[in-house]
């Protein structure tokens, strides 16, 4: 999958031991890993486009990664006032589509 290769890009500073088996993880669970690790979730807000976020993670999924505390560590504001209005909009569009 192409996403396996911009996930494994978040991984250029941990220890090459540590990066290998995340990297693992990653390819079979992305979004379990996202839930463990906030910070790697982070990375991801800051890093990739929100296509690429949704192809990887799918919408419900995105819904219940972007809480607050995540979205409050995302880097610079106008991007965090971003993914604050996604997971608005995220949230209307899952309680008003139940299908």
């Amino acid at each position: 999958m192409a996403y396996n290769t911009k996930l494994n890009n978040l991984l250029w500073d941990i220890p090459i031991d540590k990066r290998n088996e995340l990297s693992k993880r990653l390819s079979e669970d992305p979004v379990k890993i996202m839930r463990e690790n906030s910070s790697l979730f982070v990375k991801a807000l800051n890093s990739l486009t929100w296509y690429e976020l949704v192809e990887i993670f799918g919408i419900s999924e995105l819904d219940h990664l972007l809480t607050d505390n995540t979205i409050n560590k995302v880097f610079p504001a106008k991007r965090r006032e971003y993914y604050k209005n996604a997971r608005r909009l995220l949230s209307e569009y899952t309680l008003s589509n139940p299908g």
